[in-house]
């Protein structure tokens, strides 16, 4: 099954605080200069989806996503997970 008209499910957050963060933290890890103890301020948009529980046998879920943090800087996910249900 794919899901079709994606616009609808795409929802943003209010603005939010995040931190202190650790170190070794996801920022630091796609590049950016983000100590041990920064803080700052970021919103979430979007698309989310809740599926009606799956029927037993094999099923696959993939899913992409991208961030660009500008700067040549990007968080890139390409995931499939292969699901076997067993009732």
């Amino acid at each position: 099954m794919t899901i079709e008209n994606l616009p609808q499910y795409v929802v943003t957050s209010p603005l939010f605080n995040f931190g202190p963060l650790p170190n070794n933290n996801v920022l630091q890890f796609s590049g950016l200069n983000a100590p041990a103890g920064t803080t700052g301020q970021s919103v979430t948009d979007g698309v989310y989806v809740m599926l009606n529980p799956l029927s037993a046998g094999s099923h696959t879920l993939h899913f992409r996503s991208e961030l660009d943090f500008g700067g040549g800087s990007e968080f890139i996910q390409d995931i499939t997970y292969n699901l076997t249900v067993a009732h």
